[in-house]
Order: C-alpha cells, then structure tokens, then sequence
C-alpha cells in the first residue's frame, strides 16, 4: 500500500478517537487543524521547489 494510503488509515483512525473521546463538539477544531496542515503542506512544497530552482 503507498504512504499515502497510509496516512489516509491512520488520519481516519484519529477522527474516529478523537470524536469517541471528544464528541461531535471537537470537529471544528479537527476541520481548523486539518486546513492548517493543508495550508502548511501547500508552502512547504511551494517554497521547497522554489529554493531547488535556484
């Protein structure tokens, strides 16, 4: 299975702990996380391929 496979399992495992433990009240902090992952991902990856072009 690829790692992104992977990540897909062990992110949906968090989801379903973290809304067993908190309940349905932890999933706009669980939306706000997951955008911020996605926004830190997106530079990551935008500013790594601009100092490789260098």
């Amino acid at each position: 299975m690829p790692m992104a496979g992977w990540a897909v399992i062990i992110g949906v495992l968090i989801r379903s702990l973290v809304l067993k433990i908190r309940g349905p009240e932890a999933e706009n902090t669980m939306y706000t996380t997951a955008a911020g992952f996605i926004a830190g991902d997106a530079l990551y990856s935008f500013f790594s391929s601009i100092w490789k072009a260098r």
